[in-house]
């Protein structure tokens, strides 16, 4: 889409808080405006403010229109997708493969995964090793190639759990690893990057392997201020402070460096643009290729908890932007993931008919799918609770049916 265009939206947050086609291969080893709210003001256009209608009231400590849950199933880990209709819940039948010749000590039998969590999660523990988990449920095999074994495209093949979910335990990956998924249909065979990678090369490289805890916060819990008592400052990291001299993207850590000048302003909440990967390195965000990757040319995840720590040390709350009305459309691993589509459609990920189309490209979710409506609310909920972010806005919500 382009990158002028800007839609209306809706707003949900916490109040607070306990602590596309793919490339055929992988490379080888490889100023704005801030205003204070009223509480009759109403949101329109690219207005910068956030305000509570009629349908709208802080419950438990968090903001919420009617139409919005935020309900987590009891004991569900995040990243678990909620059992339901046309989804796994993850109960597995251990299921032997037979010996493989696997690069990587302890790793004998090929078998599926009985760890929790979906993309590519580091062990808990002192055991170093990765889950890889993924939803292909057209393909005939899938298997995972990365530095950790040379790109070999064989020794590594996840297994099925049933439901369309693959997945497999490699012991001795490490954060840090690249990988990519290598996805077979019949006689297609697909290079594909992880559609929950935490942290990509860039939108064109291959997926990284992320530890969700290594980072060590240096704050505590933080409240934002009441609704009525914001006053928000809408932030583009790239641009916001880039120094003299250079070319734009900035970073988080640029945009760091001026946050008690934003706090001396009066402002005490920053609603970032969307830092989800883009195609590139200079967007305003909404056109997101990996909605779980954190922009590589603005620092990558660990950039971006360092930044809302540092707004939370001085008072400052930090809310996302989050677009789940469409995808794309460039530089997307997601389009024909498992290598099935109705031909001009995207696959799995999306709606095969005229639901698809949006102002944007014909690239809208396919709601209906419980794997799908699973892959945007824990989404939702790895930038509250892993990130800790304090609110989000819900981009163009109309176009989100």
């Amino acid at each position: 889409m382009p990158s002028s265009t800007r839609r209306r939206s809706t707003w949900c947050g916490s109040r607070a808080r306990t602590p596309a086609p793919s490339s055929p291969r992988p490379p080888p080893g490889s100023s704005g405006r801030w205003t204070r709210p009223s509480p009759t003001s109403r949101r329109r256009g690219c207005s910068r403010r956030r305000t509570c209608s009629a349908t709208e009231a802080p419950i438990s400590g968090h903001w919420f229109r009617d139409s919005v849950s935020r309900a987590r199933e009891p004991g569900l880990p995040l990243g678990v997708p909620r059992p339901g209709p046309r989804m796994n819940p993850f109960t597995v039948t251990m299921t032997a493969v037979g010996l493989a010749a696997l690069a990587l000590a302890g790793d004998a039998f090929g078998q599926a995964s009985t760890r929790p969590g979906v993309g590519a999660v580091p062990y808990s523990g002192t055991t170093s090793g990765v889950t890889f988990r993924t939803w292909a449920p057209n393909a005939s095999g899938v298997n995972v190639a990365g530095s950790f074994n040379g790109w070999n495209t064989t020794t590594h093949p996840l297994v099925a759990e049933g439901g369309g979910w693959w997945s497999r335990d490699i012991n001795g990956v490490t954060a840090g690893a690249q990988y990519k998924y290598v996805v077979r249909n019949g006689t297609q065979t697909l290079w594909k990057n992880d559609p929950r990678a935490r942290r990509l090369v860039n939108s064109l490289g291959n997926s990284i392997v992320y530890s969700p805890t290594a980072y060590q916060w240096q704050t505590g819990p933080f409240a934002i201020a009441p609704w009525n008592e914001v006053v928000l400052y809408e932030m583009h990291p790239g641009t916001f402070n880039v120094l003299p001299g250079n070319q734009p993207p900035g970073t988080f850590a640029h945009a760091a460096q001026r946050l008690d000048h934003v706090r001396d302003l009066g402002i005490n909440a920053i609603a970032l643009m969307p830092v989800n990967e883009f195609p590139g390195n200079l967007s305003w965000g909404y056109n997101p290729s990996y909605p779980y990757s954190v922009e590589s040319a603005y620092g990558g995840p660990d950039a971006l908890k360092a930044f809302i720590d540092a707004a939370h040390a001085r008072g400052i709350a930090v809310l996302g932007d989050v677009v789940y009305n469409h995808w794309g459309p460039n530089d997307m691993d997601m389009w024909v993931f498992d290598g099935w589509s109705i031909p001009g459609r995207g696959g799995i990920f999306f709606y095969s008919d005229t639901r698809a189309n949006t102002p944007w490209g014909d690239t809208r979710p396919d709601y209906g799918r419980g794997e799908v409506r699973s892959y945007i609310r824990d989404n939702a909920m790895m930038w509250l609770d892993e990130f800790r972010m304090d609110g989000l806005r819900f981009d163009a919500t109309k176009f989100i049916r």
